[in-house]
């Protein structure tokens, strides 16, 4: 695995800054995502919740900043700074108000310049009854990572029909939403618009537990903020960081273990 590492003479802006969307309910998502984005050596991260939350997310670490989310629906003016080069949205963001979901999401896919988006949970399945208006903003800096379950509201056919392998559906998908996929489980797909795919066989049967998904959202935005390497290559070294670390860490594994395993299972990957 060719892993990239810091230089010096570098400030923490020249590896991006890392938005999470933090929900009102669920805080734990956005907490996970939001540590490992900053594991993976994203120079910045922030939470942007509402108010009455923002006191749950500062307790979450004090490297992580937490920002005050005063409207769902204008998410983008917190990326009016353009070092905010990567967000994450959708772990724990709920169904409290899907038209603002829905617009935050298109409004950040769809900023100039481009932004790296991991697109996740509640931010996808809000699309299920028109997942081509999910379609119409993606692009090359976006990841959609689903699991089946997710892909199945986007797609049902795909799963009525058994003649769609797992890896038939993650393509299908990349191509029909225009942005990489990634389709969790063991093996995970990660998938192109242009057909080409890779299959990743985990091993790591302890990351089938809440929040690990969560966890690899804020991989794969942490280690795109640094905006070094192609999307679909960022994918495949945060998939195999996280299926790593999941096995080493091994039996008992809980999902706020993960992000402390990172920095261990990189050095080792540099070194090995």
């Amino acid at each position: 695995m060719l892993l990239p590492q810091k230089m010096a003479q570098k400030h923490k802006y020249d590896y991006g800054h890392v938005i999470v969307l933090g929900g009102a309910r669920l805080t734990g998502a956005a907490s996970l995502a939001a540590i490992s984005s900053l594991r993976m050596g994203a120079g910045a991260c922030t939470i942007v919740a509402h108010a009455d939350v923002m006191n749950v997310y500062r307790s979450v670490s004090p490297s992580v900043m937490v920002e005050q989310l005063h409207e769902l629906a204008r998410f983008k003016d917190h990326f009016k700074d353009l070092r905010r080069n990567a967000a994450v949205i959708g772990p724990g963001a709920g169904h409290d108000n899907i038209p603002a979901l829905k617009k935050a999401v298109l409004d950040v896919c769809q900023l100039t310049p481009r932004r790296f988006c991991v697109i996740d949970a509640d931010a996808l399945t809000v699309f299920a009854d028109d997942p081509m208006v999910l379609a119409s903003a993606l692009n090359d800096h976006c990841v959609i990572t689903p699991h089946e379950g997710e892909l199945k509201t986007l797609f049902p056919h795909l799963y009525s029909d058994d003649s769609f392998s797992k890896k038939d559906r993650a393509i299908y998908a990349a191509q029909k939403l225009h942005a990489i996929i990634l389709l969790k489980g063991d093996p995970t797909i990660i998938a192109h618009p242009d057909g080409s795919y890779i299959e990743m066989v985990l091993d790591a049967p302890w990351l089938a537990t809440a929040g690990s998904g969560d966890v690899l959202a804020g991989m794969i935005a942490g280690l795109a903020a640094w905006d070094i390497m192609p999307l679909f290559d960022v994918c495949c070294v945060a998939v195999g960081l996280h299926a790593r670390s999941a096995r080493e860490f091994g039996e008992g594994l809980i999902s706020s273990d993960l992000p402390d395993m990172i920095p261990g299972v990189w050095e080792a990957c540099l070194t090995s």
